[in-house]
């Protein structure tokens, strides 16, 4: 649609079409580039939530994840589901369905060890899967 625009703006730019074609030339030149611009806004927001730094904890009493702008604690009791992966320990919330995705990588393998003891001797109302 912009490049259409842009070549009206060219005829009546030849034709001596003046304020109109300066108009036309601005529309068409948004339109070009109004998607390439909106990628690159999406990507600065996604790049600021990567240079964030978060921060794990699995305690006793409670998952959670925190980050400078939000924070999230959830209960063992509000817990439905855990699943012990490669990479990361999946925990899915009672009440909202979604889930807690807490990576290895953030804790020492003693630490994992110890967290992967814990789960499986938690008793979820779900099985957990190794």
């Amino acid at each position: 649609m912009g490049i259409v625009i842009l070549l009206w703006q060219g005829v009546l730019a030849l034709t001596g079409g003046g304020l109109t074609a300066i108009l036309l030339a601005i529309v068409g030149l948004i339109i070009s580039f109004l998607p390439e611009l909106l990628v690159l806004l999406g990507w600065q927001q996604v790049r600021r939530l990567r240079v964030q730094p978060w921060r794990y904890e699995v305690t006793d009493a409670s998952v959670g994840i925190h980050t400078s702008q939000t924070s999230v604690k959830v209960d063992w009791d509000g817990i439905s589901r855990a699943r012990i992966r490669r990479h990361a320990w999946v925990y899915t919330v009672a009440s909202t369905r979604r889930s807690l995705v807490v990576p290895r990588a953030a804790f020492s393998p003693d630490a994992q060890a110890e967290i992967d003891r814990f789960v499986r001797e938690h008793r979820f109302p779900m099985p957990v899967s190794a």
